[in-house]
This record gives structure tokens, C-alpha cells and sequence, in this order.
């Protein structure tokens, strides 16, 4: 957040709306404002920052974090995770499958490292 938002944080408001609602296109018209939401994340990313920094020690290993296949729809939204298999011709079918499927909802995939999955409740 701090990568994407920090640089426009003090930017004319037509800036900030543009890197806002490029990425948040489902808020634009809603009544949501560019600026406040900028300073709101901004303020929870340094926050989660500042707690990572002083508070108890986080896993840092790289066996502590698992690699997941995520879907992404065409908002930007989660459509499926996945844990990604350790055998190489499962990683293969499940990439292919994945690809469709993204595919058939206009949608993008993307494999990330996470030590656990957490997928958000409609």
C-alpha cells in the first residue's frame, strides 16, 4: 500500500483519484472519496508497518510460507485460491485449469507465497 499510495499521498487530488480508482474501478461513482481512502490506507499500512517493526518477531523462513494460486476476476477481486501442488505435473494441470477458467471470466491468475490462506466471506 505504502509503494502505491506514498507517492501521491501529497499529489494534486486529480492524481490521487486517478491511482485510487485505477485500482479500486467498483468505488468510482459510489460516493467514495479518492483522498480520504488514500489517507486511510496509507495510515493502516504504516500502522501494520510499525507493529511488524516493534512488535514479537514474525516467521521469516521460507519454509514458513506456502505458495497459493489465486484467481483474480475481472474487477480485482478473489475469485479462487488455491494451495499450489508440490508434484510438478499437478503444478502444470492446475496452471492450465486455472489459466482457463481465468480466461472464461475475463479474470487474471497469479501465484503468490503466504504462510496461510485466508479468503474473504461473500
Amino acid at each position: 500500500m505504502i509503494s502505491i499510495y506514498a507517492p501521491v499521498e501529497f499529489a494534486p487530488v486529480h492524481d490521487k483519484a486517478r491511482v485510487y480508482y485505477g485500482r479500486n474501478q467498483h468505488q468510482r461513482d459510489t460516493g467514495v472519496k479518492a483522498t480520504e481512502e488514500v489517507a486511510k490506507l496509507l495510515d493502516q499500512a504504516r500502522a501494520t508497518l510499525a507493529d511488524t517493526t516493534t512488535g514479537p518477531a514474525r516467521p521469516s523462513r521460507i519454509e514458513d510460507f506456502r505458495r497459493y494460486l489465486v484467481i483474480f476476476t475481472s474487477d480485482e477481486r478473489i475469485f479462487l485460491v488455491r494451495r499450489v501442488p508440490e508434484e510438478e505435473a499437478e503444478r502444470q494441470e492446475q496452471a492450465a485449469a486455472a489459466q482457463r477458467r481465468a480466461d472464461q471470466i475475463r479474470g487474471s491468475v497469479l501465484v503468490v507465497a503466504a504462510r496461510d490462506v485466508a479468503t474473504p466471506t461473500n
